[in-house]
């Protein structure tokens, strides 16, 4: 113990001797060096003296005096060194309720723990426990890390769940009944929840079961029909922990969606977009006629849809239908498993069509192509001519454009001139030609180097010849099988 004894004060210069003076520079000498330790506290102190309290000896505290209080700045175990922070609550700081203070270890046998609170309790504890529902700070509100899953956990009645994502959940399967909710589970993160009806069935306007408290915001829960039913979620309206769509939802049998949550709105909103954008949908096969349609399915994002048709048929101008506002941007893929032909018209700017620039796309059987539909132009387009497997192209007119495929189709009744347009080196197309008169006639095409020199060739009565262009250099080479019936 290090401290001067209240007998050293004051010091008189007309009493206190040059030894006792020497003496008590001395021992203030000490009680500096040692920052006043002892087991109970100096017995002269001022605002700002510290005090190094050894009345537990493997806990040494540092303490300040404040004037009217000693306060704890933090502790170290005097054998090992290593310091830990506790502090007792600094009252005297800011006593408005509210006002955020460093509190004191809330009970001897919970070490290790860092508090922070108000007036009023503890609201942050950071626990290193690896089972943070073993401490006894487990009150609704407060928050515990927890070092067996390195994630922070959040109190919540009588529960600690994940805080901020970074979980992931699955469940086993739900069984939901018509206008039923998939039961509640508020575990922040990402949930996967399977589920499957009886029959046919339609999600209530709250889809999943409200907790208490309310779910976590950012919660996203991606759900499978897991069934052989189909299930349908709709809009809520403002019903709180409701569902926000612009049209129904139909999930089909192995079909996912994801959901996230907002807390500002308190409202479910599907994850991709209004409508269902951005989930994977397949379909059954679908039989075609003639001048008909595939069936609008519009609250779909990627669909792929399998046709067939008991002939060769042309479809629509509008292929998808018109009874229907479909969603920006969704994308169907479209792929022919039957044995006939089916023909894409081109929609001439009508509402819901296929636009083309004019030109009628033929699938052939088992063949694949993709459709992408714009918004604002309110037309299909090809979403890209990568994506189709060896299409041929039922020219409109006399010009062969390069850049819109690589195989191409032209049926003639009489001398016929073609153009050719927007050509690369290195490109090669096919052109079939098709007299179906019963005369011969010819075709003839840009200049191009064959055997004869010439640039047009017989086509005889009902039969076909087959031009492959390449262009090499700037120039077009040429060669073909005539006559071909």
């Amino acid at each position: 113990m290090s401290q001067l004894p209240i007998t050293h004060y004051p010091i008189n210069p007309n009493t206190t001797s040059g030894t006792f003076l020497a003496q008590i520079l001395n021992d203030t000498e000490q009680a500096l060096l040692s920052a006043q330790s002892g087991t109970s506290a100096p017995p002269v102190a001022l605002a700002g003296t510290f005090w190094l309290d050894t009345s537990v000896g493997t806990n040494f505290a540092l303490k300040v005096y404040t004037g009217s209080v000693w306060v704890q700045l933090f502790t170290f175990d005097p054998t090992t060194g290593i310091p830990s922070a506790g502090g007792q609550a600094v009252t005297s700081v800011n006593t408005r309720t509210g006002a955020v203070r460093i509190r004191e270890i809330y009970d001897s046998t919970e070490t290790n723990i860092i508090a922070i609170g108000t007036t009023d309790g503890l609201d942050l504890v950071v626990n290193p426990d690896a089972d943070p529902s073993a401490n006894l700070l487990a009150t609704t509100g407060r928050i515990a890390f927890d070092t067996a899953k390195n994630i922070f956990v959040g109190r919540n009645n009588a529960a600690w769940v994940p805080l901020g994502g970074g979980q992931y959940t699955q469940y086993p399967n739900e069984v939901i009944a018509d206008l039923g909710s998939i039961s509640n589970s508020n575990v922040a993160g990402l949930q996967f929840r399977p589920i499957s009806g009886a029959a046919d069935i339609t999600i209530g306007n709250v889809p999943f079961a409200i907790p208490a408290p309310l779910w976590a915001g950012g919660t996203v829960i991606a759900v499978k029909n897991s069934g052989t039913f189909k299930i349908t979620f709709v809009d809520s309206g403002a019903t709180a922990s409701g569902l926000q769509l612009t049209d129904p939802v139909e999930l089909p049998p192995d079909g996912v969606i994801q959901f996230i949550y907002d807390t500002i709105t308190n409202l479910w909103y599907p994850f991709g977009g209004a409508g269902g954008a951005g989930k994977f949908v397949t379909y059954p096969s679908e039989v075609l006629v003639d001048t008909g349609v595939i069936a609008s399915l519009p609250n779909e994002g990627f669909q792929y849809r399998r046709v067939t048709s008991g002939a060769a048929i042309s479809l629509a101008q509008t292929p998808f239908g018109t009874s229907v506002a479909w969603k920006d941007g969704i994308v169907i893929n479209v792929i022919n498993e039957g044995a006939n032909n089916i023909s894409f018209l081109d929609g001439n700017f009508l509402q819901y069509g296929f636009s083309n620039n004019g030109y009628p796309l033929i699938l052939e059987p088992e063949r694949v192509i993709t459709f992408q539909y714009d918004a604002i132009a309110e037309r299909w387009y090809l979403n890209n001519s990568s994506d189709i497997e060896n299409p041929y192209w039922a020219t409109a007119d006399l010009n062969i454009d390069w850049s819109t495929g690589i195989v191409f189709y032209k049926a003639i009744t009489a001398n016929t001139t073609f153009t050719f347009s927007n050509q690369t080196n290195g490109q090669i197309v096919t052109i079939a030609v098709e007299n179906t008169t019963a005369v011969g006639v010819t075709a003839t095409f840009p200049t191009s180097l064959w055997g004869s020199g010439i640039v047009y060739t017989a086509v005889g009565a009902n039969s076909t010849t087959v031009f492959t262009f390449i262009r090499i250099n700037s120039v077009n080479y040429v060669s073909y099988i005539d006559n071909m019936k």
